[in-house]
């Protein structure tokens, strides 16, 4: 029983670290509460491993605040979870360029990486 309490565990742990390299950001102060309220919910969803859901919250977010620069890098996370590469880039493209003075967005290794390739 333990040894496969464990296993789980440890496949957890790696499975989260490979699929989100980077964590979410949050929101910053300043951003509507609506908007705010469902970055949060789809920081929830990646956090549990449910990217689609995650997506929804995200869109959702940017349907409120179009310019909301950590959201479209945290759609750009949740569409990488997802295997779909060029809409993530573009989500990570978005958002650097919506906030370049945002040092967690601009120094994003996954972000970095898709504009690289794509």
């Amino acid at each position: 029983m333990r040894f496969l309490l464990m296993f789980v565990l440890v496949f957890t742990v790696t499975f989260t670290a490979a699929a989100f390299a980077e964590p979410p950001l949050m929101s910053p102060a300043g951003v509507d509460k609506a908007a705010a309220a469902h970055n949060d919910e789809g920081i929830q969803a990646l956090n549990g491993n449910n990217a689609v859901a995650a997506e929804m919250h995200f869109r959702e977010a940017l349907k409120i605040a179009p310019g909301f620069a950590r959201a479209h890098y945290n759609l750009g996370l949740a569409l990488h979870a997802q295997d779909k590469h060029v809409p993530a880039t573009d989500e990570f493209k978005k958002a650097r360029d919506i906030d370049p003075k945002d040092k967690q967005i601009a120094d994003s290794g996954v972000l970095k990486t898709h504009i690289a390739k794509h």
